[in-house]
Parts: structure tokens; C-alpha cells; sequence
């Protein structure tokens, strides 16, 4: 080559670089470098051209400036392969392929017409092909006559390919850049319209405290306005203790590399809120200061949230009609007095207090009258105990007293019993008012004294319902100390036992169905509810028998009753077409039940046996399952919901809960504990607790149902509170399988 040729070519090879990094169309790029290549040939008979590969592994676009469009468009959509022509061919075998003759070539057989049309006889053709062993294209010399090429020629094939891959794979990468560039452009669109509406706050702050941005819509939760945060440090905004606070924050996850989390009270414009401000490092905010560092600092007012659980805790604690300690609170403190009793080698005392006559009052003449009764009671006892003692109520018409002062003998420690329970006695020696009328009631007292050799606080309990069972006996209105020959109470329990195991064989255990209706007043399931029918007594009520049942281990074969009469019934409503696919039947287990180990296998073999799915079954615990155990009670709950069992907590609020777990367990439901339903309409607090439930149950994301509905005021207050279901006597009783298929037939048809 000539010394004028290589300044030309080099000159050439300039101009198409400069337009490749300046950019242009790659179309024009491609042009420009089989012009050159042509110009250096300089031979009018050689044609330049370069093919373009799409996924497909199609050609898909090209150029050839010296050749007609007709050529280009004549082989557009042409699908490589061994014996597609030069550029076909040396794509698809990704190697240079010399065809000096191309009317006698195998490759070109299939196209001759086309070769002949344009009269190209000869064609060398190099792949394009990228760093990733990618095929781009065709880089190809055609010649007006059967030839082949020189040492010379091949050297240029070579150059001018690499030089075309050069511009194509720039090309792509810009495409690449560009499409980035857009998707992040839409990110940030995204972004900006979604922090918008965020109902939290979220601020971009460095390592020194410096506020670098603010995200979030609502501006009333700001301490100052955006403009008084951004660029000012954490301690010249925050007060004193909080900035501390925050900046501890701040230190801990850039030291240690993972989020923390606070939490804090602060007077914003809304009024003063609880926050929980989430802390974690935000990694390349600033590329032009990647040393500096940022965390992401996301605050939530968290002050509905905080009021909701407050009035949980309370229901944990605290009994919702009388405001007493529940049973929970008080097995603490008899727990702490025991403790003290062993310590110090001392006694303690705890009254077990049984209303007489109350349960007649309140069948009789409702449970809002009762309810009234009952508060008007506690006020009436309250006086009566130092303010270290405890009164509680433990249940129904049962409170209990505990002495937490010790004495060192167990003589004086009766004489202040004794007092005490003289005291109570007395207090009902005049009638208790209510709104309506007065009553006269009475109290049935057994008291346990407490001594070391007390082993559970349960003991000390049964010790004292046992001696309340004597007073009863004894004619009530009187107290009893428990006596160590109150064996007959546990003889009685025996006989119950054996009366049990006789009801188990002789199938007196039955199934009673109450419907559950959606807000709509349609069915959509039905709660099982256990009944004795004894063919002496009649139908035994469950709270006769059932403590006895567990105690002695029956409540499982009883449950097992009630759990095949629902899948019979289920069955029947399946086949009469009378259920359809939300309809399911509540069943009640018991902690016994819940922790035997062959629980599951139980529930299964009797799906199997009735060819049943699970998810038609709603299991329905008591809040006192949850509080013992609890990773294994979430564990167990876990698998009954992979089986495909529904999952309901009973009577919510009545005691038991733990707060601080009940996120972990996979509930679907809560269920309204009807003495709640009841105070609805008699107090605010009572409304504040029906909302406190129901705005949790939706903070979890799960269903409410309100049991216990007995008046058309109470539907209506539940109906405004999008209480997901409801339960009660203002629309139906337990009923027998029977009556209740024709009471859901004349629903449906309603």
C-alpha cells in the first residue's frame, strides 16, 4: 500500500471514530466505512456492505453504499444457517468464509437469482462478532468477477470489521444507556408521586447530623417546616434529649450495619404523637462524595396504634365490666405473694367469693341488668380492702380477694381472713340498686390460707372454690375454710367422671349450631357448640362439666363428638347445595385438645373419613392458649393453617392476651367477647373497646365477629363499625342439625 493510501485510510479511520463517539446514527457510521473501504480498493467492480444479526438470528438492517436497495431488501428477514450465502453462512459458523465463485458455490445455491440479478460473482464475508462471543453481523467484499482475495484484501476485512463491531457494540451500549437512563427517570417519577402520598416521613441525613432531603406527604407531622430541616444538623433542630436520641441512632447503624429502631414522644403541629423512627444506612446517595456517608431515617405516627394496644393491655389485665384485675392479674400477684410466703416462712390468705342468687337475676331478667348488678357490686366491696390487697374478678359472678400482707402464723393470718370475710358478709346484708330495681344477694366465701408447703397457685384456688362450695352447701350467705377433708367435693368430681365416660359411650354428646351472618344478614357459617343430653337430666350445661372433662383427660374424645357431628352436617349442607364456598362451621378446641400430640392426625382422619377440605372449618382458641408455650402454640398454629384450617381467637379481650405476640399468630379472626357487645351501648368505654378491637383487627389485616348480639341497636352500632360478621339470639339460637338446615333453607330462599 501506498504511503498517500495509508494517510488516506488513516485519515478515514479518524472521521469514523470521531463519529462514533460524537454519536451519529449508526446507519451513517456503517456508510462511511464501506465507503472508505471502497475508495481504497478503488476498483469500481468491489461492493462493500455490512449486515446487521437481530436476536431472531435474522438479518435485520444494513448498509451498502455502492450496491442497489434492492440487494439490501432482497435479503432482509434472510435466517442464517450453514448454506445461506457468503454472510449467512460466516454469521451462522462465526468464521470468515471465501466464496471466489459464487454461481458454483453450495452456499449460494438457494440464491443464485439473487447474485445474478445484482451480477456478483464473488463475496468474502467476516462475522461480526462482540466480546461476549455475540454474533452482531456481517462485514463482506463482493466482486463483479470470480476472484479471490490477496494477503492485502484479507488484512482489510479484518480492520474494517473490528472497526464496524467498534461502532455497532457503541451503538447498543448507548441504546443500553439510554434505556437505563428512562427506566430511572420513571423510578424517580415513581418515587417523587409515591413519597408524595406516604403517610410517613422519610429524611436522607449524613453521618455529621446534616439533613439532606425529605420525603413524605404529611407536613403536620414536621417538628418545623422542610426548609428549617434541610442543610441544619440533628442538634439544631430536634430538642436536646431527642436529637441525642436520633444521633445514637444514626452512630449505631453505621458502626454496626444493620437498622435500629426508636421510638419517642414530640409535639408536632397535629398535636403531640407517638413515632417510630426506623434507622438504616443508605448506600451511594452522593457519587461525588462516596466516602460520606447516609443513612435513611422513616418516621410513622404510631400514636393510634399505641392507644389501641393501650386499651388491649388493659383488657389483659384488667376485667372490661368492673375494672377490676382479671384472673391473669391476680395469678401475678398471688405468684409474688407466694414467692414471699416461702421466703420468709410465713402465710397469706385468698377469698374466693361466689354471688348468691345473681345467676337467677340474670337469667331472668338479662344480661345488662346482671351487667349493672355486677358493677354496682364492685363498687359496694371495693372500700373494704386495704389498698394492698387485691379484688378481683375472676369470671361470671366469682371475685377474689387476696390478702398480700403476711403474717408469721397461720392462726393470726385466719383471724384477719376472718375479718375480712365478715366484711363482705355484711356488705350484702342490704339490697344492691341498679338502675331499674334493688336486689338482695348474697356471698358464698371459701378461703385457703397459704403456707409454704403450697406448691401452685392453682392450688391455692381450688383450695378456696372448694371451700366456697361448702358454704354453699352449708346454706350460703357464709364463709368456709378450706379443710383438708373436703374430699367429698373431689368424690363428686369422680362421679362426674364416670358419668362422662358413660355419655361418651352411649353417644349423649351432641352438636348444637348457631348461624353466623355477614353484615347483610346472609349466612355464611355456623358456630358448633357442644351439648350434653342426658337422658335423666335433660341437656347439662357445658360449664358443669367441661372443667372436669379436661381435668381428667375426656375433653378430647368429647371435642371429637362435636368435631364429626360439624363435618356431618357439612357434608349434608354440601349435598342439599345449601353451602356455598365461604360457608364454614366453627368448631372450639380446648388447650388440652389444641396441645395433644395427635391433634392434627385426629382432625385428618376425620376429613378423610367425610372427604372434607380443611378450609371449611374454622378453629376457634381461647385467649389462655396463647399465653403459655407461645412458640410452640405458633408453631402448632402454622401447621393446622398449611393443612388449611381457618384459625379464630374466642371471647377476645377477656384476659389472656399477649400483645406482644399476637402479630405472630396466623389468626384469620377475632371473635368479640360478648360482654363487650353488651357494654357497647351502656358506656363510652365500652364503645372504645369494641373500636380498640376492631381497628387492631384491621392494623392485622384480619376478620371481626361480635358474638352475644341481642338487640337490633346493638346490629346497628356493630353495622356503622364494619364488624365483618355477627353472632346472637337476635337472629338465632343454637339449634339441632335438623332445625338448622331448615332455618338456613328458609334464609337462603329470604
Amino acid at each position: 500500500m501506498k504511503i498517500s493510501d495509508i494517510k488516506k485510510l488513516l485519515s478515514a479511520q479518524q472521521d469514523v471514530l470521531k463519529m462514533i463517539v460524537t454519536g451519529c446514527p449508526l446507519d451513517d457510521v456503517l456508510f462511511r466505512i464501506c465507503e472508505m473501504l471502497e475508495v481504497v480498493l478503488n476498483d469500481s467492480k468491489a461492493h462493500c456492505s455490512i449486515n446487521l444479526l437481530n436476536d431472531q438470528n435474522c438479518i435485520e438492517g444494513g448498509v451498502a453504499p455502492s450496491l442497489s436497495k434492492d440487494y439490501l431488501d432482497a435479503i432482509q428477514g434472510l435466517k442464517i444457517g450453514p448454506n445461506t450465502g457468503s454472510c449467512g453462512t460466516a454469521m451462522y459458523k462465526k468464521e470468515l468464509v471465501i466464496v471466489e465463485d459464487i454461481k458454483n458455490s453450495r452456499m449460494w445455491q438457494d440464491y443464485l437469482s439473487i447474485s445474478e440479478k445484482f451480477n456478483l460473482q464473488a463475496c468474502w464475508s467476516n462475522p461480526i462478532i462482540d466480546y461476549k462471543n455475540k454474533v452482531l453481523g456481517s462485514f463482506a467484499i463482493y466482486y463483479e468477477e470470480i476472484r479471490s482475495p490477496s494477503e492485502e484484501e484479507l488484512e482489510y476485512i479484518e480492520s474494517f470489521t473490528d472497526l464496524s463491531k467498534l461502532a455497532i457494540e457503541r451503538h447498543y451500549a448507548n441504546q443500553e444507556i439510554s434505556w437505563l437512563i428512562s427506566k430511572l427517570n420513571q423510578s424517580n417519577e415513581q418515587l417523587r408521586a409515591f413519597t408524595s402520598v406516604l403517610p410517613d416521613l422519610a429524611f436522607v441525613i449524613d453521618e455529621t447530623g446534616r439533613y439532606i432531603e425529605l420525603f413524605g406527604g404529611d407536613q403536620n407531622l414536621l417538628y418545623v417546616s422542610k426548609e428549617q430541616f434541610i442543610g441544619k444538623n440533628v442538634s439544631d433542630v430536634l430538642p436536646a434529649e431527642l436529637a441525642a436520641l436520633v444521633s445514637t441512632a444514626i452512630d449505631k447503624v453505621l458502626t454496626l450495619k444493620r437498622e435500629h429502631q426508636i421510638e419517642y414522644e414530640l409535639e408536632v403541629p397535629a398535636g403531640k404523637r407517638i413515632f417510630e423512627g426506623r434507622v438504616t444506612e443508605l448506600k451511594y446517595f452522593d457519587a461525588e462524595r462516596p466516602q460520606l456517608r447516609h443513612v435513611v431515617f422513616l418516621v410513622r405516627d404510631i400514636t393510634e396504634k399505641k392507644n389501641a394496644e393501650t386499651a388491649i393491655e388493659k383488657l389483659a389485665f384488667y376485667d372490661p365490666l368492673t375494672e377490676l384485675p382479671n384472673r391473669r392479674m391476680l395469678i401475678d400477684r398471688l405468684n409474688v405473694v407466694l414467692d414471699r410466703v416461702r421466703r420468709l416462712k410465713q402465710y397469706s390468705a385468698l377469698l374466693y367469693i361466689d354471688l348468691d342468687n345473681f345467676k337467677r337475676i340474670n337469667d331472668s331478667l338479662g344480661h345488662s341488668e346482671g351487667d349493672s348488678l355486677l358493677i354496682n357490686v364492685t363498687q359496694r366491696l371495693q372500700p373494704l380492702f386495704r389498698s394492698t390487697d387485691t379484688l378481683a374478678r375472676i369470671g361470671g359472678d366469682e371475685f377474689v380477694v387476696l390478702l398480700e400482707h403476711t403474717a408469721p402464723s397461720a392462726e393470726e393470718i385466719s383471724e384477719e381472713a376472718t375479718v375480712v370475710a365478715k366484711k363482705i358478709l355484711d356488705a350484702f346484708h342490704y339490697p344492691v340498686p341498679t338502675e331499674q330495681s334493688e336486689y338482695q344477694l348474697g356471698a358464698s366465701i371459701g378461703i385457703s390460707v397459704i403456707s409454704e408447703k403450697v406448691e401452685k397457685s392453682d392450688d391455692v384456688l381450688k383450695q378456696a372454690d372448694a371451700a366456697m362450695y361448702l358454704s354453699k352447701k352449708q346454706g350460703r350467705h357464709q364463709f368456709s375454710f378450706f379443710d383438708p377433708f373436703l374430699q367429698k367435693i373431689i368424690d363428686q368430681q369422680l362421679d362426674l367422671e364416670k358419668d362422662i365416660i358413660n355419655a361418651l359411650a352411649e353417644g349423649q354428646f351432641t352438636a348444637f349450631f348457631q348461624p353466623q351472618l355477614d353484615m347483610n344478614e346472609k349466612i355464611i357459617g355456623v358456630e358448633a357448640l357442644l351439648r350434653w343430653i342426658h337422658p335423666e337430666k335433660g341437656i347439662i350445661p357445658p360449664l358443669h362439666f367441661l372443667p372436669v372433662a379436661e381435668q381428667y383427660g375426656l375433653i378430647t374424645q368429647i371435642e371429637q363428638c362435636v368435631f364429626a357431628d360439624a363435618c356431618q352436617l357439612m357434608n349434608e349442607l354440601l349435598h342439599l347445595g345449601l353451602a356455598d364456598e365461604k360457608f364454614t362451621i366453627a368448631v372450639n378446641i380446648s388447650a388440652v385438645e389444641f396441645k395433644s400430640p395427635r391433634f392434627k392426625e385426629t382432625l385428618i382422619e376425620a376429613l378423610n373419613r367425610f372427604q372434607l377440605p380443611a378450609n371449611r372449618f374454622k378453629l376457634e382458641v381461647t385467649e389462655s392458649m396463647l399465653v403459655h408455650d407461645i412458640e410452640d402454640t405458633i408453631q402448632q398454629m402454622n401447621v393446622l393453617k398449611s393443612i388449611g384450617f381457618r384459625l379464630s381467637i374466642d371471647d377476645f379481650g377477656t384476659g389472656y392476651s399477649s400483645l406482644n405476640y399476637l402479630h405472630a399468630f396466623p389468626i384469620d379472626e377475632l371473635k368479640i367477647d360478648k360482654s363487650f357487645t353488651d357494654k357497647m351501648l351502656v358506656s363510652k368505654s365500652g364503645k372504645a373497646v369494641i373500636n380498640a378491637i376492631i381497628s387492631l383487627a384491621f392494623n392485622l389485616g384480619i376478620k371481626v365477629i361480635a358474638e352475644g348480639v341481642e338487640s337490633e341497636e346493638q346490629y346497628h352500632q356493630l353495622k356503622q363499625r364494619y364488624v365483618s360478621a355477627i353472632q346472637g339470639f337476635l337472629f338465632a339460637k343454637p339449634m339441632e342439625k335438623s332445625k338448622l338446615i331448615e332455618w338456613i333453607r328458609n334464609n337462603l330462599e329470604s
